[in-house]
């Protein structure tokens, strides 16, 4: 039976974009850039200091166009200067790429930042539904 579908016609696969997230000056603010270090990237304090006390500019990571746009808005938050340029093999970035860099949260030092963010948001939302559900049951 002939459902009309030819393997030829699947769509091209969408290459990834990497670009290397550059650290042109880390700011006034050490303490913030650090923080964001331990929460974009699994790594120590003392490694984190270390990243934040090195000479600029240097090639932080490279990763992913979304996650490098993101973490470039964060460390602009965190009054730390970068720019994003294309990859390339020559580029030798702080955080390895057997390293996790991602903006979950997920590192030793934002885990429980963001689960206090989790926690605070979903008690709102409990709220919410709740103060929603009297004003059915009222009307």
């Amino acid at each position: 039976m002939d459902d009309g579908f030819m393997p030829e016609e699947l769509p091209p696969l969408v290459d990834t974009v990497f670009k290397a997230v550059v650290i042109n000056d880390a700011g006034p603010h050490r303490i913030q850039y650090i923080k964001l270090l331990r929460q974009v990237a699994e790594v120590d304090l003392k490694t984190a200091k270390e990243l934040a006390e090195r000479p600029t500019p240097y090639v932080l990571a490279a990763c992913d166009e979304v996650t490098a746009a993101g973490f470039q808005s964060l460390a602009a938050a965190a009054g730390v200067a970068c720019e994003l340029k294309d990859y390339d093999e020559t580029m030798e970035p702080a955080i390895a790429d057997d390293q996790p860099f991602n903006l979950l949260g997920t590192g030793r030092g934002g885990c429980a930042t963001t689960m206090l963010l989790l926690a605070t948001t979903a008690a709102g939302v409990i709220y919410g539904l709740v103060v929603f559900l009297r004003h059915l049951s009222d009307a």
